[in-house]
């Protein structure tokens, strides 16, 4: 099942691939043919993730195929893209005050969610009413929207839902976004549109 926020990615490394393979049947296709395959998405001067995004996808086919199917007995080896780790820089905590602060007030409470729960975006718009408990100073995260689909589940092949702690700063937001609000309804709401 593939998550409607990767929908679009996941169509294009397909295009990449159609395009590249052709006609060729799957069993046709070896490992010489994939390293060809690798160097032309290098020549579009993709990032080395980006490139290893494409095979990776095309793995995944070939492993369906493998273990779904008769269609092929193995899948052919690929090449090894190399990615260098990301480079993290953290803020300082004056920073992320200054930043903080320039976020406009109508988005403050979902910001301030995010920089004290550590929560993916997708889970804080999946937030309902009901998954807040302030008398035990828990938020049960159950679900997350996948682009503008919602799912009953994190993200994650094994997730399951988790329960944090409620931050005592994350008090005075969560308590003006919950306010009157059936159990429901969405915590946080898009000012502008007034959906979630």
């Amino acid at each position: 099942m593939i998550a409607p926020s990767y929908k679009k990615t996941f169509e294009k490394h397909i295009k990449a691939a159609i395009e590249f393979f052709g006609n060729s049947g799957v069993r046709e296709i070896r490992k010489a043919h994939i390293v060809k395959y690798k160097e032309v998405l290098e020549q579009r001067e993709l990032s080395n993730k980006t490139v290893k995004n494409y095979l990776d996808t095309l793995k995944a086919f070939f492993n369906y195929l493998e273990k779904e199917s008769d269609l092929i007995s193995e899948v052919a080896q690929f090449p090894r893209v190399c990615v260098s780790a990301p480079q993290f820089r953290w803020f300082s905590n004056e920073t992320q005050i200054q930043i903080f602060e320039a976020v406009a007030t109508e988005h403050k409470s979902i910001f301030a969610f995010l920089f004290l729960t550590g929560c993916r975006p997708g889970e804080a718009r999946a937030l309902k009413v009901k998954d807040v408990d302030l008398h035990k100073a828990v938020i049960t995260l159950t679900s997350a929207f996948s682009g503008k689909e919602i799912k009953d589940k994190r993200k994650g092949k094994k997730s399951i839902p988790v329960i944090i702690p409620i931050h005592e700063q994350l008090y005075p937001f969560l308590i003006d976004c919950i306010r009157d609000k059936a159990p429901d309804s969405f915590v946080f709401i898009n000012p502008r549109t007034k959906r979630f």
